[in-house]
């Protein structure tokens, strides 16, 4: 989807908002996952990025659609942060598995070896990224007497 798009869909969306209501838009950032190995002593390995050819272009069309939205007065922020989503698996090809059939973004042939070189019994891999979460609400318009 383009942020051309997405800006269409933000201005549809303050209109279906209650006076009240609030849209909370939740996405990646532009940076890459990436994958650890986490060890039985507790002690994070890292091993790399996975790769994407769209969800970096996707996740900064929509970063652009929401400043643009903004810019242009349709919405509001009231609230922003940026935290860590985490996804845990004790199996390469089941998380493997997971990211192909989820996200647009895999795992290439030296980031899977090496996770299959490292993980030994008792260690688990972790998948992360940061996400952008933000609360929007349609922009007031002063109305003069």
């Amino acid at each position: 989807m383009t942020a051309e798009s997405m800006v269409h869909a933000l201005r549809r969306t303050t209109e279906l908002l209650t006076p009240d209501g609030v849209l909370i838009d939740l996405h990646p950032t532009t940076d890459f996952p990436n994958l650890a190995i986490i060890h039985r002593d507790g002690r994070e390995e890292p091993l790399g990025p996975l790769v994407s050819e769209s969800a970096r272009d996707r996740h900064a069309a929509a970063d652009c659609a929401i400043a643009a939205t903004i810019a242009e007065g349709t919405l509001a922020r009231e609230a922003a942060a940026i935290f860590v989503f985490s996804r845990y698996s004790d199996a390469l090809d089941e998380l493997a598995d997971y990211v192909n059939a989820k996200w647009t973004t895999r795992f290439d042939d030296d980031l899977r070896e090496a996770a299959r070189r490292r993980l030994t019994p008792g260690c688990r891999l972790r998948l992360w990224e940061y996400v952008s979460i933000q609360a929007l609400r349609a922009a007031r318009t002063e109305v003069s007497s």
